[in-house]
């Protein structure tokens, strides 16, 4: 017996071949809906080559493809016709275009009413930002996430997966579903502007909201507890050259990493009576202790903590294990031995 997923008999017509369109189409093709790819009669021209030669590129997964001249009054007919059957529009040109073409969401809702139609774009539908071209890069730039990402006193690090392209998928899927929902309420459809560098910019928020709330001081790489300001929030070398994450903001988790009085040493000297809150409180007093505890991850060999395996590509990081022992309180971990 065939199993019934949450989309089935969702049609959706995706004219966004790369990038955020083809993310969010294939993961709602996963979820039962029927993706039809529209593309020009030569793909290879408009950049498609890439999709059309590497099988795992994504938005490939679980579609049908169909070529068709929108600039001819034959291929805007056929696209109607498609259209009337339809229940989701994804097109992801510069604002204006799907207009002159003639497709644009009123000549659909024209035809039908319970159509979603969305625009994705970089930067929305109107504003001053309208009719700039870009990537992932420039959005990711412009979010403040680029400039979050590196070291401290270093140069800004490109991020190694998209994240601004696929943040902008996810927005537009979490919009379809519920326009789709909304539907059927009022069993009308309704048009979707959704903007990379929107989607981008809510998801750098913990470290944009402080300022713009409170117009703080601008945060810098290296000096938020997302980017390494906090001994327990951090990426070590160990001694064979490898690297685990630690990742312990709870308090009973960092003691459980064996980081105890001894193993803190100050300009030179032991600290006693050092506690996580601290840390968290007095950046300077944070800054101290990682420094020393670069010193006491890299001494020792990635074998002697307890990880789940790493990184997937080359097997060169490692994520601490940590364990708690609810009826008897901390669990020794290895890596404080």
């Amino acid at each position: 017996m065939k199993k019934t997923l949450a989309l089935d008999g969702i049609r959706i017509m995706n004219m966004c071949w790369i990038g955020p369109g083809a993310f969010c189409t294939e993961m709602l093709s996963d979820l039962g809906a029927d993706v039809i790819r529209i593309s020009d009669i030569r793909p290879e021209s408009l950049s498609a080559l890439p999709m059309m030669v590497f099988e795992e590129w994504p938005g490939l997964r679980n579609c049908r493809t169909f070529g068709v001249n929108l600039r001819t009054e034959a291929g805007r007919e056929v696209f109607e016709t498609m259209a009337k059957s339809a229940d989701v529009i994804m097109e992801g040109s510069r604002p204006g275009v799907s207009k002159r073409l003639g497709i644009d969401y009123d000549a659909m809702k024209a035809i039908n009413p319970r159509i979603v139609y969305v625009s994705l774009t970089g930067y929305g539908q109107d504003g001053p930002y309208r009719d700039i071209p870009g990537h992932e890069l420039n959005y990711i730039a412009i979010s403040g996430l680029l400039d979050q990402t590196g070291p401290k006193g270093g140069a800004p690090a490109i991020p190694g997966s998209v994240v601004a392209d696929w943040s902008g998928g996810l927005s537009a899927a979490v919009g379809i579903l519920a326009a789709l929902l909304a539907r059927q309420r009022t069993g009308k459809g309704q048009f979707l502007d959704v903007s990379i560098a929107d989607a981008i910019t809510e998801i750098t928020s913990v470290q944009t909201n402080p300022y713009l709330y409170k117009r703080g001081v601008v945060p810098k790489r290296g000096e938020t507890w997302v980017s390494g300001m906090y001994p327990w929030y951090n990426v070590y070398e160990t001694k064979d050259r490898k690297y685990v994450s630690i990742a312990t903001l709870e308090p009973k988790f960092f003691a459980n990493l064996g980081v105890t009085e001894a193993h803190i040493e100050f300009e030179g000297n032991i600290t006693s009576g050092f506690t996580f809150k601290d840390g968290m409180e007095d950046p300077k007093t944070a800054r101290r202790l990682r420094s020393c505890d670069v010193s006491l991850w890299k001494d020792r060999p990635s074998a002697k903590f307890e990880v789940y395996p790493g990184s997937i590509l080359d097997g060169s990081f490692g994520a601490i294990y940590i364990t708690y022992n609810h009826s008897g309180g901390m669990k020794k971990n290895p890596c404080g031995t």
